[in-house]
């Protein structure tokens, strides 16, 4: 009896023990993290800014962009938040990057946005965005190296934001359905294109090579239809380089190429005639920019003759 009441005595010591090791345990851990969350608090503060990358933008324009998180503790810092700062900010910038470099670092990864589309704002006035439509600048010269979009209102535009369509519901669709249309011709390789019309989301058209007409309606299976798109081309071109027509491959897995006379492609010649027209207002408008340099200039250039002539009768007095 007496043996058995130390066996349980020295069991119920042990589990004490054991439970006094878990305790002072858990409450060493405890203070030993709470001090390491207090002093990366405290120590682990944003001081360094680590630029890569290309970029149209300088070194101090970039860390200008997100100078406000300097002195903030790293892990407060939301990275996602500082990228969007930064394309927002500085619109010619894409796929920035943002990581933390601890303890007190951020390394900004950044690349120059490229120019894709010239939305037209109302006339001769355009948006100029990258492939997911951020805007980029406006301008009131088509850039040559963008696919124009036509066919629907914009609702806000602003410089690193992405552009909104306005009018009819589902505009958000009609966006989204452009991105994927651009995503394809790059894609399909399909270049010459210069122009995309949205005006229906039903029966999206492009322009190619200020010739042809390519229907392909609705947004859907676009790299089937793109890809018939650029094979059907390539052969037009092999027999007539020059010819127009319209191309359609709104029906499935087929592409059907009509040849016909500019004159019968109503909307070619819309595009053609506002290309050309806005093509002549942007050479009258630098001709005109121009003049107003020279007379700047002319107006600024001092007219000295009359202190010429003072200076060279008081030489010849004096003399």
């Amino acid at each position: 009896m007496n043996q058995k009441n130390y066996d349980n005595k020295a069991a119920l010591a042990k589990k004490r023990k054991r439970r006094r090791t878990i305790l002072h345990s858990t409450v060493g851990i405890l203070i030993i993290s709470t001090v390491l969350v207090v002093l990366s608090v405290v120590f682990c503060r944003v001081a360094k800014f680590t630029v890569t990358g290309e970029s149209p933008y300088s070194r101090e324009e970039i860390v200008n962009s997100v100078k406000a998180c300097e002195g903030r503790s790293m892990f407060l810092i939301k990275t996602e938040k500082l990228e969007d700062l930064v394309e927002s900010a500085l619109p010619y910038t894409d796929n920035v990057k943002v990581s933390k470099q601890y303890p007190r670092g951020l390394r900004i990864e950044v690349s120059t946005a490229k120019r894709a589309f010239a939305v037209e704002l109302s006339k001769n006035y355009y948006a100029v965005t990258n492939g997911k439509l951020k805007v980029l600048e406006a301008t009131d010269k088509l850039p040559e190296d963008t696919v124009t979009v036509k066919g629907r209102p914009i609702s806000s535009y602003s410089a690193g934001q992405v552009l909104s369509f306005t009018g009819k519901p589902g505009d958000d669709a009609i966006r989204d359905a452009l991105i994927e249309v651009a995503q394809a011709i790059e894609d399909t390789a399909l270049e010459d294109i210069n122009m995309i019309n949205i005006r229906d989301e039903n029966n999206i058209y492009l322009v190619y090579d200020n010739r042809i007409i390519v229907k392909i309606g609705k947004a859907e299976n676009l790299a089937n239809k793109l890809s018939l798109a650029k094979k059907s081309l390539d052969e037009e071109n092999k027999l007539s380089p020059a010819q127009y027509g319209e191309l359609d491959v709104t029906i499935n897995k087929k592409a059907v190429f009509a040849p016909d006379d500019l004159k019968d492609l109503p909307e070619l010649v819309e595009f053609l005639e506002e290309q050309e027209q806005s093509e002549e207002e942007s050479e009258n408008n630098e001709t005109g920019e121009e003049q107003a340099d020279e007379s700047s200039e002319t107006a600024e250039t001092p007219d000295n003759s009359a202190e010429t002539t003072a200076a060279n009768t008081q030489i010849n007095n004096s003399l």
